[in-house]
């Protein structure tokens, strides 16, 4: 499981990715590494993001999204700060674009993206998803690896209702992401 890895933060509380692709393939090899077998390792992914609210008087274009302190396990944060988002809340989101205050932003070092709107409450959210690209190179990492193989959390939160031409097409590309690993 690669996923809520914001669960446990030592440094500033600030909103990022849930699965960047560093932590993806450092816990794998710290497994390979004690000894685990790969063909005994699935890789867990998140269909989900996270939208995290910034703490008050966030700029609406921050890059940086600082959170409220909420400790988990001893450490001063976690994702508790925010909370999931299917991926029908999100492209409602973003197809809106009223309330977005960023362009959706690829972080290509953690390999997520992200994008900043404007809450009804007039605070202001940051949050963090993957998409078909970015899940993509986290399977591969897997396939690498030789796992025995992917599973994500949780199927039910890709929007299999909509009908908007864009959201079927990303969502097809989410399943697609499994190729990566099956070579299909």
């Amino acid at each position: 499981m690669v996923y809520d890895t914001r669960s446990q933060i030592y440094g500033p509380c600030l909103a990022s990715a849930n699965s960047p692709l560093a932590l993806v393939q450092l816990g794998l090899t710290q497994y390979l590494g004690l000894g685990v077998p790969a063909n005994k390792l699935v890789l867990g992914l998140p269909w989900y993001g996270y939208d995290y609210p910034c703490e008050p008087g966030t700029a609406v274009d921050a890059i940086f999204c600082p959170i409220k302190q909420v400790p988990f396990r001893g450490a001063p944060c976690s994702d508790a700060a925010g909370v999931e988002r299917s991926y029908g809340d999100l492209f409602q989101v973003i197809r809106n674009g009223t309330s977005l205050t960023t362009p959706v932003t690829n972080n290509t070092l953690l390999e997520s993206l992200w994008f900043n709107y404007r809450h009804e409450d007039g605070s202001v959210h940051q949050v963090w998803f993957d998409d078909a690209s970015s899940f993509r190179s986290k399977v591969a990492v897997a396939k690498e690896l030789n796992l025995r193989g992917v599973g994500v959390w949780n199927f039910d939160l890709l929007d299999y209702v909509d009908t908007n031409p864009a959201t079927v097409s990303a969502m097809a590309a989410m399943w697609e992401g499994f190729g990566a690993f099956t070579g299909l």
